[in-house]
């Protein structure tokens, strides 16, 4: 499988999904106190929006640069550089 990322259009992803909530709305409904790990986290989208008290929030992507506008936030959720096939 070749290595495909998001890295030529991040910025442009980051765009066309910003703002759409209601995914991360139900997500943030069902969890509470917990350690999440959002694979695929792409800019951070998702992980910035469950964020909060008693939460470890961890995103990991494949795309660097996806991960460098996910960290330019500083929205208290950690990101990983990796690929979620090698998890063990």
């Amino acid at each position: 499988m070749s290595e495909i990322t998001y890295d030529g259009f991040a910025e442009l992803y980051e765009a066309e999904f910003e703002g759409r909530d209601l995914d991360v709305l139900f997500y943030a409904r069902r969890v509470e106190g917990a350690r999440i790990l959002v694979l695929g986290c792409g800019a951070g989208r998702v992980p910035r929006g469950l964020v909060g008290p008693g939460r470890d929030i961890v995103g990991l992507d494949l795309s660097a640069k996806m991960l460098e506008l996910a960290t330019q936030r500083g929205d208290g959720a950690r990101y990983v550089l990796g690929d979620m096939r090698h998890l063990h």
